[in-house]
């Protein structure tokens, strides 16, 4: 078995880095265009299981794109 990769196997693994950085590029612009609603309405209110939620869900991505990104460069 071969630890080459084909010019078929590289061109795939490109669209995957491009596909990605994509995505990372689309989530930044969503939270640089929503930070400001995001400061008005959450952070000023008290931690409850709504808000935690809403922290998990925007900030995990970060982490999920950031570790793709990581594992295929």
């Amino acid at each position: 078995m071969s630890s080459l990769l084909s010019v078929s196997d590289i061109t795939k693994l490109q669209t995957v880095k491009y596909a990605n950085l994509g995505s990372l590029a689309i989530l930044v612009f969503d939270y640089c265009i929503t930070f400001s609603e995001e400061v008005q309405w959450t952070w000023s209110k008290p931690w409850d299981l709504t808000r935690v939620t809403f922290i998990i869900s925007r900030y995990l991505p970060f982490a999920g794109v950031g570790m793709t990104a990581y594992a295929l460069w």
